[in-house]
């Protein structure tokens, strides 16, 4: 509770529990929430604990004592909570794009090296077949970094982006902006879930298009991604589904998982499932990692 909201000194406002005048020699407080001002015992605040709350008032580092109305507290211990567990999970994303952009720089300096060793050798001469050699080899180097260094890039570009499947084909794009609106709202159980449209995927046919979009907070697309099988519940919704919108590679990737679980299924493996790139099997607690993207 700061300084200025524990000692009044001018008169603030009617005290929202008895609507009397708060003046400046009452004993009063302010909500740290909503900032609207009370008498102390309209709100049972004792003598003792009003001296506290004035000495604990935030004038030195530590020592601020914070106080809800009744109405706010209820909130207050609601989102408390969540903002935690969303600073943990924005902090963990943002070591993940640190970690993303050393990764960058890393294979930027590999590129460079391989072309000053490349000139090196040319420079050097020796046997025309040699130099051949090893200029295939170089490019091939080369090539592999570029198409490393374009999958880093296609990532950052499209990790605040989802994809939409199974809606409908809309000839307004105000329609589709409001249809999408509803569909994260529900998702998500809040009234306003910010996002741009970004376009529609593919030429237009009988079937409908998957849909682009970009959410423009990524603790909001972890949550619609965490709660997108609300979706099977809603009669309306039922036939749409959410995903990230992963890069070709990725894609690739997804593919050759989903395949060999499919197999593993067809040999008759059960308790399998695909988690974060693996496919493993779990049995009375212990974990086994059956496939790796990769091996």
């Amino acid at each position: 509770m700061d300084s200025d909201r524990a000692i009044i000194e001018d008169d603030i406002g009617k005290c929202q529990v008895c609507s009397v005048e708060v003046k400046g020699q009452d004993k009063g407080v302010s909500c740290d929430f909503c900032q609207k001002w009370f008498h102390a015992k309209c709100v049972e605040i004792t003598p003792e604990l009003y001296k506290c709350m004035k000495k604990f008032d935030g004038s030195r580092l530590g020592t601020a004592l914070h106080w809800y109305c009744k109405n706010c507290n209820i909130v207050v211990c609601k989102i408390l909570p969540s903002i935690s567990e969303i600073k943990l999970k924005q902090d963990k994303i943002e070591t993940e794009v640190e970690n993303l952009k050393k990764e960058v720089e890393q294979i930027k300096i590999v590129l460079a090296e391989n072309k000053k060793s490349y000139a090196d050798a040319v420079k050097a001469g020796g046997e025309m077949a040699e130099i051949q050699g090893r200029q295939g080899c170089y490019v091939e180097s080369d090539r592999k970094i570029q198409i490393q260094l374009f999958e880093v890039i296609e990532k950052e570009k499209k990790k605040n982006n989802l994809v939409i499947m199974g809606l409908p084909e809309m000839d307004n794009d105000g329609d589709i902006k409001n249809t999408i609106g509803e569909i994260l709202n529900y998702v998500t159980e809040e009234e306003n879930c910010e996002f741009e449209f970004m376009e529609r995927i593919g030429k237009k046919g009988e079937r409908a298009r998957p849909t682009r979009i970009k959410i423009n907070n990524i603790a909001s697309k972890i949550k619609i991604l965490k709660n997108a099988n609300r979706l099977k519940r809603n009669n309306q919704m039922d036939k749409i589904y959410i995903t990230p919108d992963l890069t070709r590679k990725q894609q690739e990737e997804e593919k050759k998982l989903r395949d060999k679980l499919k197999s593993y299924k067809l040999q008759g493996l059960e308790n399998v499932r695909i988690q974060k790139g693996q496919i493993v099997k779990e049995v009375d607690g212990q974990r086994e990692i059956l496939y790796s993207i990769g091996n």
